[in-house]
């Protein structure tokens, strides 16, 4: 949300005018709340903070209603841009996929990411050029930057 406050507030009202248009409808303000409430628990993950860790290990996602923790073994491809990457897992595994938003990553961590991705899937389609210059980071949108290690939060909106 802080990236792109512009986009909050049109989310914000888009959510309370359809809440407020269910309870005209039905007639009923209860409806309406419940109408808000389950849109905004449909759209958390746009309103509050999502943490990645990528490791030589795993890519695991910290979300506020839960947590994804992928293998790359059960990852089959990956889809590189510039500012993230889709994980597309094997049949049976779940999630189904999973995007990564880099937004609040140096350009040093981003660089890791990727490396750590080209090394552990063999099936990797990038939407980028190479590696061989560096990544541009008014692509990248930084915010605070976390540890040094490959992890960070990221804040959606």
């Amino acid at each position: 949300m802080r990236q792109f406050p512009a986009r909050a507030v049109i989310a914000a009202t888009l959510v309370m005018a359809l809440g407020f248009a269910i309870g005209a409808v039905a007639g009923d303000w209860i409806w309406g709340s419940m109408a808000m409430v389950i849109l905004f628990a449909a759209t958390v993950r746009f309103w509050m903070r999502s943490t990645y860790m990528v490791d030589d290990m795993r890519v695991r996602a910290v979300f506020p209603l839960g947590t994804a923790d992928v293998r790359w073994s059960d990852v089959q491809s990956v889809r590189l841009a510039p500012r993230g990457m889709l994980l597309s897992m094997r049949a049976g595994t779940r999630p189904r996929s999973l995007a990564v938003d880099f937004a609040g990553l140096t350009t040093q961590q981003v660089v890791e990411i990727r490396q750590i991705v080209r090394d552990r899937v063999s099936d990797v389609e990038s939407a980028i050029p190479a590696e061989s210059g560096p990544v541009d980071p008014a692509v990248l949108h930084h915010g605070a930057a976390p540890s040094a290690s490959a992890q960070g939060q990221t804040p959606r909106g």
